[in-house]
């Protein structure tokens, strides 16, 4: 089986993701080593062209999204538009809390994973949290722009991808 990986940046505007998310650039070419996997970036701001993207891939691939800050929240936005659902949704201290926390995942997004950040010491951004029937939240503490360069964390997120394309 094949799995088609999406992994959304942050950005205080959008097109700056490439800047302000790089730590999730990293990831990504982490990620690419898996076998069986494609994987592409995103902006937060792209969440239209991202949702088509996600809605061709076949529906016996299975779908990853992983956003880190308001990637988190946009990639959250996309799984819940899904047409064939999304095996394995995973946040990164998604941000801005008041556009996450609403959001609430159905089966068909059949695992969720909230790293939520308890001390995300940037001003109002960051601490957002998942909800829905097959979240799990995962707190991590740490200054909200360190979280997409945290090595350990960065290991956390490929073994999550790793047991889902089991």
């Amino acid at each position: 089986m094949r799995a088609s990986i999406f992994v959304v940046r942050g950005g205080m505007f959008g097109w700056d993701g490439l800047a302000t998310s790089p730590g999730m650039d990293i990831l990504a070419g982490a990620l690419a080593k898996e076998p069986n996997t494609t994987v592409s970036t995103w902006n937060w701001s792209s969440e239209p062209a991202l949702t088509r993207a996600i809605n061709v891939v076949p529906p016996l691939n299975k779908v990853i999204l992983i956003g880190y800050s308001g990637g988190g929240w946009k990639a959250g936005v996309a799984a819940l538009k899904a047409r064939n659902g999304v095996h394995l949704l995973i946040g990164m201290d998604p941000s801005p809390y008041w556009d996450v926390n609403p959001l609430w995942f159905p089966s068909s997004v059949s695992k969720v994973i909230c790293y939520w950040n308890g001390s995300p010491n940037f001003g109002s951004l960051g601490g957002g949290v998942y909800h829905g029937e097959h979240v799990s939240l995962r707190r991590i503490d740490m200054h909200h722009m360190r979280v997409q360069f945290n090595i350990a964390l960065r290991a956390h997120v490929v073994q999550d991808v790793r047991l889902s394309l089991m």
